[in-house]
């Protein structure tokens, strides 16, 4: 991994998309967010195929004040 790390938003789509690259230009994760959810649910992928999970980030209840979140890898 190469500083500095180099975060793009995708604006013109459904569910809120981010996609992170290093400064030399290798994508470091891809991170797309689930719709329609009470409970907010993350899902941060090795790359833009979506083919493997790098973790997912849930939160503990639907109301986000005082929500805490819990991170989660594959295994």
């Amino acid at each position: 991994m190469q500083y500095p790390l180099s975060i793009r938003f995708k604006i013109f789509a459904l569910a809120p998309q981010v996609s992170v690259t290093d400064g030399a230009g290798n994508l470091m994760c891809y991170v797309q967010q689930k719709l329609f959810r009470f409970k907010e649910q993350v899902t941060v992928y090795r790359d833009t195929s979506k083919t493997a999970i790098f973790c997912d980030i849930n939160a503990d209840r639907i109301i986000d004040f005082s929500a805490f979140y819990r991170f989660t890898d594959p295994s």
